[in-house]
């Protein structure tokens, strides 16, 4: 039986895939320093929820508006399995370094964030909610979003 953290290695691989493709996600129910417009993920389509095949790589591309301004940005993901947030830690998690921002960012900005996994054979095959978020250097959410997943 797979650990609630390779759950969430799955769910956030599954993320990540081959054909990129608009994604169906939610905002968080958390207040945010911007809004989120669109999610590509290679391997996805618009049906939801984004299938994601094991044993390949996928790269997520958020697009989000910011509503205030951040010095640094730094990615957390969690794989939420029910209802219960496992967090998942990226190789890279400096978004300004390793996201293809540029810090800081500044107030009424429209942003791309990127991120690459790879979706290793190893992860079960199971439907997660992967939640992704941006914080800033104070800890507040510049944006947050859930993706269901499918690993395949």
């Amino acid at each position: 039986m797979a650990s609630g953290k390779d759950v969430l290695i799955v769910s956030i691989a599954l993320i990540l895939q081959t054909a990129t493709a608009s994604v169906m996600f939610a905002p968080c129910q958390i207040s945010t320093k911007g809004t989120v417009t669109n999610i590509d993920i290679t391997g996805c389509n618009d049906k939801s929820p984004c299938k994601l095949i094991r044993g390949t790589n996928s790269t997520i591309a958020i697009t989000f508006s910011t509503t205030g301004k951040a010095q640094k940005l730094e990615a957390v993901v969690h794989g939420v399995i029910a209802g219960l947030p496992v967090p998942f830690n990226l190789p890279n998690p400096d978004a300004c370094t390793y996201g293809g921002l540029t810090c800081p960012i500044k107030t009424d900005t429209q942003l791309t964030y990127t991120n690459s996994l790879p979706i290793l054979k190893v992860y079960p095959r199971i439907a997660v909610q992967v939640q992704w978020e941006l914080k800033d250097e104070d800890e507040n959410d510049v944006f947050c979003v859930l993706i269901p997943v499918h690993l395949k």
